[in-house]
């Protein structure tokens, strides 16, 4: 009877010990895996669409992950193909199909759909040019079919706590015209963060608005007179059927 009992106790501790045993070594193999899986998925995130497209040279969407933001990749439109790509695409105009009368936190966190019309956010923007490496591509269209672009040689803004400014603007060149140059400096607004003397409601749209601007791309598609999508220097205030502004790092000299 007395050695019964002490089997007993004894088989109770081993089996207690063998299900702790288990139990931790699970947890170890599972915390294991989970940081493998970090591994391996950080090993799929890029610091930007020159470095993400520069194996494959294939366009698409990819995961972009900038120290500002470590806990939060983020998704870009990457550009592979145009004037010898790595353009991550931050507007994209094309058919109306999106609404770009937006508010301020809507503009700041982006929206659209990246395989169609989309503004990618201010946040995420500011977060790409903040080493203040970025050059600029605008590309439009008229309802005729003629493509123009401008480029810029510099291209970075502030943060929200400048209200994400356009603060950096290098030379233009290109063959659409320079209407940009003349919101340097300007402060981000919307129709409900209006830093622009209500130039945001006048407009449709949202922009970098100096006076009520030379350019709209965030306005109104197809809309009338200045409340459209416009370029002042191509075109004057004609309605554009695509607008797209993409950024990729320069290249060192």
């Amino acid at each position: 009877m007395f050695l019964s009992t002490i089997y007993i106790f004894f088989g109770t501790i081993l089996c207690y010990v063998t299900a702790q045993y288990n139990e931790t070594n699970q947890i170890y193999n599972f915390k294991a895996e989970k940081d493998q899986a970090l591994v391996d998925n950080h090993e799929k995130l890029y610091s930007n669409c020159a470095e993400a497209t520069a194996y494959s040279q294939t366009s698409g969407v990819y995961q972009i992950y900038i120290p500002q933001y470590i806990e939060h990749p983020f998704r870009v439109a990457c550009d592979a193909k145009t004037q010898g790509g790595g353009w991550a695409i931050i507007l994209n105009r094309m058919d109306g199909s999106v609404n770009f009368y937006r508010k301020w936190n809507t503009y700041k966190n982006g929206f659209g759909d990246l395989d169609g019309e989309f503004f990618l956010g201010l946040d995420k923007i500011y977060a790409l040019t903040a080493d203040y490496s970025q050059e600029l591509l605008v590309i439009l269209e008229d309802f005729q079919g003629k493509i123009v672009f401008e480029r810029y040689e510099k291209f970075a803004i502030s943060g929200e706590d400048e209200e994400y400014a356009l603060n950096t603007l290098g030379k233009a060149s290109g063959t659409a015209g320079d209407s940009l140059s003349y919101n340097y400096c300007q402060k981000f607004a919307t129709f409900d963060r209006d830093n622009a003397n209500n130039c945001a409601k006048n407009r449709s749209g949202a922009w970098w608005y100096n006076n009520c601007s030379a350019a709209n791309l965030a306005g109104t598609y197809n809309g009338t007179d200045r409340n459209c999508i416009y370029w002042n220097d191509f075109h004057n205030v004609v309605s554009l059927k695509r607008a797209t502004m993409m950024i990729r790092p320069r290249k060192s000299s």
